[in-house]
Order: C-alpha cells, then sequence, then structure tokens
C-alpha cells in the first residue's frame, strides 16, 4: 500500500480562493459550462433520434435497437473527453493562465489517447455496473408484479401504460443514482490525468479514488459550505416547477410554469460553474500545489491569489508549464494553509510513483 501524503486545507482559505477565482473569470467559466451544457444535450438527443424516429414509424428492426445503444455509448465517451476540457479550463483559471473555450476540446488534442483511455475503461466499468444493476431492478418489478398484465388489464390501456410508465421511472431513476455513484470515487481522475499525464490507466484511476475516499467527508462537507445555498435553490426550483407542471393547465400557471423552468435552468448553470470551482480548489489545496497562508489574506477578498510556484526556467518553449505538485511519500511536508495539518491517503502501487509535475 503507497502512502500519499496530502493535507486538510482551510475552508475559509479555499472559499476565498473560489470566491475570488470566480469574479476574475465568471465570464468565461459561464461560457464554458452553457457549451458544455449545449454540446451535451444535442449529443445525446442526436443519439436517441434512431430510436425516436422508429417508434413514430412503428417499425423498430433489429438495426434500430443496437444502433442506439451503441450511438449513446460513443456519446458517453465523447462527453467524458469534454469533462476532462473542463477540468482543464477550470484548472488554468485558478493558476491564473489563460483559459479560453479552445480548452474545453483540449482532450481531443492535449494527451488524447491517454484520456481517451481513461474515458473508454471508465465506460466499460459503468456499462457492467449499471447492466449488473438494471438486470436486478427489472426482476425486482417482475416479482412486485409490475410487469406482469392478465387479459382484463391488457384491454385497459390506460392500465398498462401506467404500469410501464412508473417501471420505466424506476429503472431510469436507478440507473441515474448507480451512474453518479460509479462516478463519485473518480471525481478527481481529470485532475490527475492534466497533472501526470505519463501514469497509467488503472494507476491514475486508483490515485484518483484514494485521494478521494481519504478525505471524503472534508470534500463533501466543502462542497456543501462553498455551493450549498446554490444547489437548495435548484432543488427548490425544481420541485416548485414539478408541483406547477401537475396542476390544472391555465394561461397564468403555464406562463409561471415555464418562467420557472427558464430560471431553474439558469440555477444549475450556476450550479455547474461553482461545482466544476470547488472540485479543483480542493484538490489543488490538499495536494499543496497552491501555496497558500491565511496570513496572505483578511476581510478584503480584494487581496490577489498568489500564483501557483511555477519554475519557467525549468520547461522549454514546447513544454506545458504547470504548478509543482509533489505527493511522494518519503519527500517533506508539502505547505499549505496555517491551519493545514498532514494526513496519509492510502492507494495501492509501487511507492516510486508520485504526482509530480510534467518537465
Amino acid at each position: 500500500m503507497e502512502k500519499i501524503n496530502t493535507l486538510k486545507p482551510d475552508y475559509k482559505v479555499m472559499r476565498m480562493i473560489l470566491n475570488q477565482t470566480m469574479r476574475m473569470n465568471g465570464s468565461r467559466a459561464t461560457s464554458a459550462v452553457t457549451v458544455k451544457f449545449i454540446l451535451q444535450y444535442l449529443l445525446y438527443a442526436i443519439a436517441t433520434v434512431p430510436s425516436m424516429l422508429g417508434i413514430m414509424s412503428g417499425r423498430i428492426g433489429l438495426s434500430t435497437i443496437l444502433l442506439s445503444p451503441v450511438l449513446i455509448l460513443a456519446v458517453s465517451i465523447v462527453d467524458q473527453i469534454l469533462d476532462y476540457g473542463m477540468r482543464v479550463t477550470f484548472s488554468r483559471m485558478i493558476e491564473k493562465r489563460e483559459a479560453t473555450l479552445s480548452h474545453l476540446f483540449s482532450g481531443f488534442r492535449d494527451r488524447s489517447k491517454k484520456v481517451l483511455k481513461v474515458a473508454l475503461a471508465m465506460t466499460v466499468l459503468a456499462v457492467i455496473v449499471v447492466s449488473a444493476v438494471s438486470f436486478a431492478t427489472w426482476k425486482i418489478l417482475g416479482a412486485t408484479g409490475m410487469l406482469s398484465f392478465d387479459s382484463d388489464a391488457v384491454e385497459n390501456g390506460a392500465e398498462v401504460m401506467q404500469k410501464l410508465w412508473t417501471s420505466s421511472t424506476v429503472l431510469s431513476g436507478v440507473i441515474g443514482v448507480t451512474l453518479f455513484i460509479i462516478k463519485i470515487p473518480f471525481v478527481y481522475i481529470w485532475l490527475v490525468v492534466y497533472r501526470r499525464g505519463d501514469l497509467g490507466v488503472f494507476r491514475a484511476l486508483r490515485i484518483s479514488a484514494g485521494l478521494l475516499f481519504g478525505q471524503f467527508f472534508r470534500f463533501v462537507g466543502f462542497v456543501f459550505y462553498a455551493a450549498g445555498r446554490e444547489i437548495g435553490i435548484w432543488i427548490a426550483m425544481m420541485v416548485l416547477g414539478n408541483i406547477f407542471s401537475q396542476m390544472d393547465s391555465s394561461s397564468m400557471l403555464t406562463v409561471f410554469a415555464g418562467l420557472i423552468s427558464f430560471l431553474q435552468l439558469l440555477q444549475q448553470i450556476r450550479v455547474l460553474i461553482k461545482l466544476n470551482f470547488v472540485t479543483p480548489v480542493y484538490f489543488y489545496s490538499m495536494t499543496g500545489i497552491l501555496e497558500v497562508h491565511v496570513s496572505e489574506y483578511s476581510k478584503d477578498e480584494t487581496l490577489e491569489i498568489p500564483s501557483a510556484n511555477v519554475d519557467e526556467s525549468d520547461c522549454d518553449s514546447e513544454t506545458e508549464i504547470r504548478p509543482e505538485i509533489d505527493l511522494n511519500p518519503e519527500s517533506e511536508k508539502l505547505s499549505g494553509t496555517d491551519s493545514q495539518t498532514e494526513t496519509e491517503v492510502d492507494t495501492e502501487n509501487d511507492s516510486s510513483d508520485h504526482l509530480g509535475s510534467e518537465s
């Protein structure tokens, strides 16, 4: 078991870094999240076109049944490559470096083979787990009678449709929750790949999982500490929108429901912006990339964020300059905030490997 030294970053300092970075990069962050959101929606919509056309025409053949899942898997891989681009974009903002929309597509040109391999590995894992969970859920629904229809029920089309709708809703919800749970251990994976492209795929996945579970509750606490209000407002809007959508339709209620849906979309983008900043801020603070001290801040949050340590003399003109990160267990303690203390995260592999800057 390899021991990776990390820090317990201070919430207040990280929130100051987060707020200042958001003020300095608000428009660029909004553009990146909006473009990613639109591309994600369009790609998955295109992937479902064959099945929708088959249903509308009443001709659902074997090719249609097979094509849609293949397209969805392909779109999932592309979506994950775009996720890498999002991590690169927001990390560069925290590093106080140039970050443009072009960096959103960096996964297609920067370390494209490594990014593709990681995306494929995560997709295969998701397919295996989701298939097993879906099969178990389908069996449970069958055992409860949700998928059995007698002759009277078949004649009553409304009852059949109600059962099918309920079953599909339950199955979709289970799949959604399963995909979310699968992604949790690998929340740092694209940051690890960005920092160390020379690591193997499974090595990077193990490091990501080790870093998260070493400080899981502390990280979750920071997510709610920094973005809890935005997440709460977004959930409240979703609940309110569902309530109005189920009421008797009238001109005023329809307009109000539409307004709530629009505001919910805007709030969702705000939440995504905050979360895309929260993860790299915590990762950079936990690993000591940003050597920030409480004394460098005051109540006046207009103070400039200290740049991450970069020695440009060690890099040639073709090498991307990145702040130094060292998780070597044999190295000295990483410096952090005055209130930070050192903790250890266990991951498996050769202790000679460590997370460091690329030359």
